[in-house]
């Protein structure tokens, strides 16, 4: 049997690859919080305007969604630049208990959209924290930019990070608000072709539809 890797590679080779020395693990569910740094004031952007934005962390703590109920977008001939795209930079709060860490691996995408053939919404979500680790991000596009049949419905469109730029977050101190995370969420609709249209957001009486976006967690001891 080969021997087991000295304890100073393992070290060094989690140093290099971003990757905790131990195998992962999801800490207690009560002991881990995501909420807004401020209520009244969620984020900078058009997207996210006061009381229009809610998180949510699922029982086993491994899904961040948050709810825009603001985030319309029109796109179609004399509509203006700024109805064509939106963005909101979002701030939490993230309690989690000493000798753990997490990451972003992959985002997914909810909503109601209605896309003309050859319109395409296209999804950024970027994700840093406060500890200065780096900001990693996911992309991901729906409709048709080469025709089809366009996109009248529900839409779950999803992407993963690369694995090389997943990037931890903090080791968890146990303190109470030990980390920031910044959450970007920006959607754009693209005409292909002149006179096309599209809408995303809105129901079909006219009232806004929820945009999720679903942050994807795993979890590491450290």
């Amino acid at each position: 049997m080969s021997p087991s890797p000295p304890l100073v590679l393992t070290v060094l080779l989690s140093l290099i690859l971003n990757v905790p020395a131990i195998n992962a693990i999801t800490p207690p569910a009560e002991q881990v919080t995501f909420a807004l740094t401020n209520p009244t004031a969620p984020g900078t952007g058009p997207g996210c305007p006061s009381h229009a934005l809610s998180p949510s962390i699922s029982a086993d703590r491994t899904t961040l969604t948050l709810g825009f109920d603001e985030f319309q977008l029109f796109v179609s001939p004399g509509v203006s630049v700024t109805e064509k795209s939106k963005s909101c930079v979002a701030f939490l709060g993230v309690e989690y208990p000493a000798g753990y860490t997490f990451r972003v691996s992959g985002a997914v995408f909810h909503g109601l959209a209605r896309l003309d053939p050859f319109v395409v919404a296209s999804f950024l979500g970027t994700y840093g924290f406060g500890g200065g680790n780096g900001t990693v991000k996911v992309n991901a596009t729906v409709g048709d930019g080469s025709g089809g049949k366009g996109l009248n419905g529900y839409f779950t469109k999803g992407g993963d990070v690369d694995m090389t730029q997943r990037v931890w977050a903090p080791c968890g101190s146990g303190r109470k608000g030990n980390l920031t995370v910044q959450v970007g969420t920006r959607v754009s609709l693209t005409a292909m072709v002149t006179g096309r249209e599209g809408d995303l957001g809105m129901g079909e009486d006219g009232e806004p539809a929820r945009l999720s976006h679903q942050l994807l967690l795993e979890w590491a001891g450290c």
